[in-house]
């Protein structure tokens, strides 16, 4: 099931959100040391969640207490799961289905903004 962490994502793509969520400007540096500009002043649209996968086990969190990160199981790895998400805008969630070994579903909700 699902676990609340406290750091999730790397530092520099967590302001990278931060940035998209508040339509700024900034840089990223990637792995290999590289910096990376990117411009989102002329977004109009709003950053609603994250999401990534390659880790073993569930987690979420919320960036700036306000953009659900949600990282997924390794499909290759465990009991290979699968997942649905649904973003419902009118009940401001995300809505997570995680199917393991069938039958075994999971389903869980999180809010858009840190309770």
């Amino acid at each position: 099931m699902s676990v609340s962490v406290g750091n999730v994502v790397d530092v520099s793509i967590a302001q990278m959100l931060i940035d998209r969520k508040n339509k700024r400007s900034g840089t990223v540096k990637d792995s290999y040391g590289n910096v990376h500009a990117y411009d989102f002043t002329g977004c109009t649209s709003d950053l609603i969640c994250s999401f990534a996968g390659h880790e073993h086990c569930d987690k979420y969190m919320w960036q700036n207490g306000n953009i659900p990160v949600y990282l997924f199981d390794a499909l290759a790895y465990d009991n290979r799961p699968f997942y649905f998400v649904s973003v419902d805008r009118a009940r401001e969630r995300l809505n997570i289905w995680k199917v393991d070994n069938v039958p075994t579903v999971y389903n869980f909700q999180i809010p858009f903004e840190q309770q």
